[in-house]
């Protein structure tokens, strides 16, 4: 697999969910640093 993200940082949310996994390990296999975050970003006041 290529190295073409090596030296870059990418921000996965939600990275427990869904698409999250794949798309972490997908950048990681790229050569990417991946900050996964899991945190709900929906505060109280966000609209549904």
């Amino acid at each position: 697999m290529s190295k073409r993200l090596k030296g870059k940082r990418i921000l996965v949310t939600r990275a427990d969910t869904y698409m999250g996994p794949p798309t972490v390990e997908l950048f990681r296999e790229h050569g990417a640093e991946v900050i996964a975050d899991t945190r709900d970003l929906r505060g109280e006041d966000a609209a549904n």
